[in-house]
């Protein structure tokens, strides 16, 4: 994959992700860049389910990788470690090698056991470069902009995640929106994080 140039070999998928990957063949791609909405509503909370994470997962190779990301703060404090962290735990019940990097917006890496996370975003933005990966939603230089490559800061970031008290978002549970709204509510100093926070 970190080879290839060919443009052929990636698709970019403009219509409902889920729709698109219940339609597709098992174990054929070897990387998928999900870049989705934060789950600010019910509806884009399904983007980052458990349930949505096995569907993905069954379309990865043994060696695939998965990429997502979401909004933090680099200090993850005052409630936004919530989302990330249900991210996080969401992706480690699907998947047994999960990464994630450090910044303002949290990317994670996922796959199977025999995946090799590619933990260099500069090898990433080039790959997405030559491929031609580019859309009004993503472009390759996202991969340059956060700071992922710290081993300090990735530990701290995943430890902080591993330890927070939030569950897995799930098809049935979707909360993403009540954290996101957690979040901002309580960096805005509202009145309803209290309430929130319940």
């Amino acid at each position: 994959l970190l080879e290839t140039t060919d443009p052929s070999r990636y698709h970019f998928v403009k219509t409902d992700p889920i729709a698109f990957a219940l339609a597709q063949p098992l174990g054929f791609y070897d990387l998928i860049v999900l870049r989705v909405p934060e789950p600010s509503t019910l509806g884009l909370t399904r983007f980052h389910t458990v349930e949505f994470y096995e569907v993905l997962g069954r379309l990865l190779r043994p060696s695939g990788v998965l990429w997502t990301s979401v909004e933090a703060t680099e200090l993850l404090g005052v409630g936004t470690e919530f989302l990330p962290a249900a991210v996080w735990k969401s992706l480690r019940l699907v998947f047994p090698k999960v990464a994630a990097t450090y910044g303002s917006r949290i990317g994670f890496f996922a796959g199977r056991e025999e995946a090799e996370l590619p933990m260099d975003p500069q090898i990433l933005a080039d790959v997405g470069r030559r491929a031609g990966w580019r859309t009004p939603w993503f472009d390759p230089a996202f991969f340059e902009t956060d700071e992922a490559n710290d081993p300090f800061k990735r530990e701290r970031v995943e430890d902080r995640l591993e330890k927070c008290s939030v569950e897995p978002l799930w098809r049935d549970r979707p909360v993403g929106h009540l954290l996101a709204l957690l979040r901002w509510s309580r960096q805005q100093g509202s009145p309803w994080a209290a309430l929130l926070a319940r």
